[in-house]
């Protein structure tokens, strides 16, 4: 739990959020593999960490590797391993709540984790707020669930930021339904190129690109490939 006016410099080290069976942690969280409450110099991002939800046994709950949380907190993370976890529930490989925060995700691996709820849902990158968002030269996986109804996966999850930047990424849904990007209300003026969109083809769903407006959510769609999604 990073919270510190000092000076932070977390690098080449793994991290787990072991087991848990309250939610007795921020946002019903039962399990952080790294919780960021006060902004990284820029200078010492997060840098080459294996970071993951849980342990390998799971736990009772949300779980989430790495959480940014808090108005006005930025972070960097940098070449690092990310993962949610196994949940009974939701499971995040990243959850970032930073109104006014810069948060840089650059040359990273991010997995949603495991949900074994019947009707589970599994996030790479979920976003309820940030200043700016920069998502650049990674793999994120979704996550895995079920393949039942109500079960989703969701690659990257935005609401509520300005001009968010997803470039040089390869995003997959992961097995079973879900949605490569999804960008809800508070949305606008998102930068996606240069991006490979992987679906699975799944007969419950399975999407490129999801914008909960008709316009001005998106200003730049370009050198983007889209596979096995049945809707773009």
């Amino acid at each position: 739990d990073l919270n510190t006016t000092g000076a932070v410099n977390l690098h080449d080290a793994t991290v787990s959020g072991g087991s848990g069976t309250l939610a007795t942690q921020s946002n019903n969280f039962v399990t952080i593999g790294v919780r960021v409450r006060a902004s990284l110099p820029t200078s010492t991002p997060l840098l080459r960490l294996v970071i993951a939800g849980s342990g390998s046994n799971g736990a009772n709950g949300r779980t989430v590797g790495l959480y940014v949380d808090g108005t006005g907190v930025s972070a960097g993370i940098a070449v690092c391993d990310i993962s949610g976890g196994t949940s009974s529930v939701q499971s995040f490989g990243v959850y970032v709540t930073a109104s006014g925060g810069t948060v840089a995700l650059i040359d990273d691996r991010i997995y949603g984790g495991v949900s074994k709820a019947t009707a589970g849902q599994t996030y790479g990158v979920y976003v309820s707020s940030a200043g700016a968002l920069l998502i650049a030269n990674s793999m994120i996986h979704a996550g895995t669930v079920p393949s039942s109804a109500g079960s989703y996966t969701v690659g990257v999850d935005m609401s509520s930021v300005a001009s968010p930047a997803i470039v040089f990424d390869t995003i997959y849904t992961g097995p079973a339904a879900g949605t490569a990007i999804a960008m809800n209300a508070g949305v606008t003026a998102a930068l996606l190129t240069d991006n490979l969109l992987v679906g699975s083809d799944s007969g419950l769903g399975s999407f490129g690109v999801a914008t909960t407006a008709c316009s001005g959510v998106v200003s730049t769609l370009d050198h983007t490939a889209f596979a096995y999604c049945s809707a773009l």
